[in-house]
Protein backbone atom coordinates (compact mmCIF):
# COMPACT_ATOMS: atom_id res chain seq x y z
CA UNK A 1 0.00 0.00 0.00
CA UNK A 2 1.34 3.45 -0.93
CA UNK A 3 2.10 5.96 1.77
CA UNK A 4 1.06 9.61 1.62
CA UNK A 5 4.64 10.56 0.70
CA UNK A 6 4.70 8.09 -2.19
CA UNK A 7 1.39 9.43 -3.49
CA UNK A 8 2.85 12.93 -3.34
CA UNK A 9 5.86 11.85 -5.43
CA UNK A 10 3.71 10.17 -8.04
CA UNK A 11 1.36 13.13 -8.41
CA UNK A 12 3.96 15.89 -8.38
CA UNK A 13 5.68 17.30 -11.47
CA UNK A 14 9.34 16.35 -11.96
CA UNK A 15 11.89 18.54 -10.22
CA UNK A 16 14.21 20.82 -12.11
CA UNK A 17 17.31 18.91 -13.22
CA UNK A 18 20.26 19.43 -10.92
CA UNK A 19 22.91 21.72 -12.24
CA UNK A 20 26.63 21.54 -11.61
CA UNK A 21 27.89 23.64 -8.75
CA UNK A 22 29.95 26.69 -9.42
CA UNK A 23 33.70 26.04 -9.10
CA UNK A 24 35.04 26.67 -5.61
CA UNK A 25 37.98 28.63 -6.98
CA UNK A 26 38.32 30.87 -10.00
CA UNK A 27 40.75 30.09 -12.79
CA UNK A 28 43.22 32.64 -11.42
CA UNK A 29 42.98 31.17 -7.92
CA UNK A 30 43.63 27.67 -9.29
CA UNK A 31 46.74 28.95 -11.05
CA UNK A 32 47.89 30.59 -7.82
CA UNK A 33 47.29 27.33 -5.90
CA UNK A 34 49.49 25.49 -8.40
CA UNK A 35 52.27 28.08 -8.10
CA UNK A 36 52.15 28.13 -4.32
CA UNK A 37 52.07 24.31 -4.11
CA UNK A 38 55.07 24.00 -6.43
CA UNK A 39 56.86 26.57 -4.26
CA UNK A 40 56.48 24.21 -1.30
CA UNK A 41 53.40 25.42 0.53
CA UNK A 42 51.41 22.64 2.20
CA UNK A 43 47.98 21.53 1.04
CA UNK A 44 46.57 22.22 4.49
CA UNK A 45 47.86 25.80 4.47
CA UNK A 46 46.49 26.40 0.96
CA UNK A 47 43.09 25.00 1.93
CA UNK A 48 42.95 27.31 4.94
CA UNK A 49 44.04 30.32 2.87
CA UNK A 50 41.29 29.79 0.28
CA UNK A 51 38.60 28.53 2.65
CA UNK A 52 38.16 25.19 0.89
CA UNK A 53 38.80 21.57 1.78
CA UNK A 54 42.08 19.75 1.26
CA UNK A 55 40.42 17.55 -1.37
CA UNK A 56 39.56 20.67 -3.37
CA UNK A 57 43.20 21.74 -3.29
CA UNK A 58 44.27 18.22 -4.32
CA UNK A 59 41.92 18.40 -7.29
CA UNK A 60 43.39 21.70 -8.48
CA UNK A 61 47.10 21.19 -7.78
Amino acid sequence: MATDQQRKWVGSPPEEPRRWQQPKLTYEQRQEVRRRYEAGESIQDLAAAYGVSRSTINRYR
